[in-house]
């Protein structure tokens, strides 16, 4: 058997990743957070917020996120100037925060429409909370508009993680949510 794997997004796995988040920031200046709710009841978004200073959160995440979610994100990216996203949780906040890092108004202008697609994004870093989706290794997000009901998959290279964190606790422990 021959294959080829090519992955361009650096993995580091292993006990304790998340606290590599503060290195991988340090010298942003307005990092952003987007996370399920479950990480701000627990307490676990302010413990970063707490370590990282400056950190933005939004946690407005349903599952199969809905392009009003994203373009609520996005906003909340221009308003406070975001350089750089944390996306911790599991496929559908990851989406989300991929679609959102393009910083447009409307993310749903971009889709069947041939309007191009902005080149420039924030970086993205991925704390996957589960395991089976990929969203955090490939260029695709899956969003929903709730509107028409339809689902779109919507594909750039910018979606494409700057890095990406894998700590088996939050696979092991995370809640059910």
């Amino acid at each position: 058997m021959k294959w080829i794997y090519k992955q361009p997004v650096e993995i580091f796995f292993g006990g304790g990743e998340i606290n590599r988040i503060y290195d991988l920031v340090k010298g942003c200046s307005s990092p952003l957070l987007v996370c399920s709710m479950c990480f701000v009841r627990n307490g676990l978004a302010e413990e970063i917020r707490g370590k990282i200073g400056n950190l933005s959160i939004f946690s407005d995440v349903s599952p199969n996120p809905d392009i009003k979610e994203v373009n609520l994100c996005s906003k909340l990216l221009r308003e406070k100037g975001c350089d750089v996203i944390i996306a911790l949780g599991g496929g559908s906040v990851i989406d989300l925060a991929k679609a959102a890092s393009l910083g447009v108004p409307d993310i749903s202008e971009y889709w069947g429409t041939g309007k191009a697609v902005p080149k420039e994004h924030i970086p993205l870093i991925a704390v996957p909370t589960t395991a089976g989706t990929g969203s955090e290794v490939t260029s695709v997000s899956v969003l929903t508009d709730r509107r028409t009901n339809k689902r779109h998959l919507f594909q750039r290279k910018a979606f494409t993680l700057w890095r990406r964190l894998s700590t088996r606790s939050f696979c092991l422990h995370c809640p059910q949510e």
